[in-house]
């Protein structure tokens, strides 16, 4: 029941990325007397930067950094295959049903596909993806590795490796003595400054006159400086690509695709597992304990996803999103196909598709429930439901067929069965606080 939220390691490597882009062309401009017109003359100063930016730094870097490591182009793949891999099912929506929001949504987000892949093969990506092919159909058979992992992303990021670097205009060399030698003389030279001595509180003399020696008064500071934070200070979460309205709205829709991918796929899990408690006696403990890790998932996902949407996150506004306004008219659009892989595992063949229940996929059914719920309870604060609430579920009927029973009919009795339970819960708790 591991969580692969492909949206969450879309943003760490693309935070990793930029990072490493910018601390490298930083370096790189500090060190290179002249550089030519096309790039960038200041160094960055606040870890963001906008997609023809990218651009420019990554032409900047592939001068004087030869090669890349691959724990830098690998991230770099991973984040073009997401924002490719989301852009083609955008893609699919918009050909089954057109929508002009969504098609404006696409057009940006080719935009951003196609600039990435400008900067990624500027650091030789081109090359490195058809050397990595190249071993994956001929793998060595003294290493199973393509080499991905030669550098590891940790080393790479934070190690400093390019704070010495000694350029020319031509060439580029790492020392890995001569580690900021600058950094060192300023603390030496602030070191050996004499501090100024402060007097010991109750070791000052007084006047004859016994009268406390009154100081100046210091003038109160105009307007109070806002600290800016140094780029040292800022941690690598927060560098990111600056983007348009446009580009906000598509990264948005990529969040709410994968966290709403990630609670399906979860919840299907735990249907198997209680499946096991009714038929395979399963211990219910286990099953509950793994409810709790599968909502405590859930919330860690939601929290680090829509931290850069805030008033984003509530149920209405995900499912008015994926849904594009109404759950009706975005049946048929959702679906799973089941594909066959092949013996060599190179190819796969699509076996089945059908469509999913948006409302039962989605949770739709069981929102609405509590909110019926939440709102009866309302009315009368007595932990009794009202008399139209009551006509609804007081025949809920334990012993229903439920094979046997129409779409409908499991329906109601779903319904009936979670509004008696909440109002059960209730009771019990509020029992104890009377």
């Amino acid at each position: 029941m591991a969580s692969h939220n492909s949206y969450l390691a879309y943003k760490r490597d693309t935070s990793r990325l930029i990072y490493w882009i910018v601390q490298t062309s930083n370096s790189i401009i500090n060190s290179v007397p002249e550089l030519p017109d096309d790039v960038p003359k200041t160094v960055n100063i606040d870890g963001q930067v906008t997609v023809s930016g990218l651009v420019s730094l990554a032409k900047l870097v592939s001068k004087h950094i030869n090669p890349v490591p691959n724990a830098i182009l690998a991230p770099f793949q991973s984040v073009i295959d997401a924002r490719r891999n989301v852009y083609d099912s955008f893609q699919k929506l918009v050909a089954d049903k057109p929508d002009p929001e969504l098609e404006q949504s696409n057009a940006s987000h080719k935009h951003f596909i196609d600039a990435l892949t400008e900067a990624f093969q500027s650091l030789g990506g081109e090359a490195w993806s058809k050397a990595r092919e190249a071993a994956a159909k001929k793998p060595s058979p003294a290493s199973g590795d393509d080499g991905d992992n030669n550098d590891d992303i940790g080393q790479v990021l934070f190690a400093n490796k390019f704070v010495a670097l000694k350029l020319d205009p031509n060439t580029a060399t790492v020392d890995g003595e001569d580690d900021n030698d600058d950094d060192e003389v300023a603390r030496q030279q602030q070191a050996a400054q004499p501090r100024r001595q402060q007097a010991k509180p109750g070791k000052g003399k007084k006047g004859k006159s016994g009268g406390k020696k009154k100081g100046k008064k210091q003038a109160p500071p105009a307007a109070v400086a806002k600290k800016v934070p140094k780029l040292e200070d800022i941690p690598v979460e927060s560098y990111r690509i600056i983007q348009d309205k446009d580009g906000i709205m598509t990264e948005y829709l990529m969040a709410v695709y994968t966290f709403v991918q990630e609670w399906i796929e979860l919840r299907n899990h735990m249907q198997g597992v209680w499946r096991d408690v009714a038929y395979d006696e399963l211990n219910s403990a286990v099953a509950g304990a793994l409810s709790n890790i599968a909502i405590k998932m859930i919330k860690h996902s939601e929290a680090a996803i829509f931290v850069e949407f805030p008033e984003h996150e509530p149920y209405e506004t995900i499912m008015k999103t994926i849904t594009r306004g109404n759950p009706d008219t975005a049946q048929g659009i959702f679906g799973v196909m089941m594909h066959k892989i092949s013996q060599d595992g190179l190819s796969t063949q699509k076996v089945m598709e059908t469509s999913i229940d948006v409302r039962e996929q989605f949770l739709i059914h069981a929102y609405d429930d509590l909110v019926d719920f939440i709102v009866d309870f309302r009315k009368t604060h007595s932990g009794k439901p009202t008399k139209p609430m009551l006509a609804q579920i007081d025949n809920w009927n334990p012993h229903l067929d439920l094979q046997r029973a129409s779409y409908t009919e499991r329906l109601k009795w779903r319904r009936a069965y979670t509004i008696n339970w909440l109002y059960d819960v209730v009771n019990v708790f509020s029992s104890i606080v009377i």
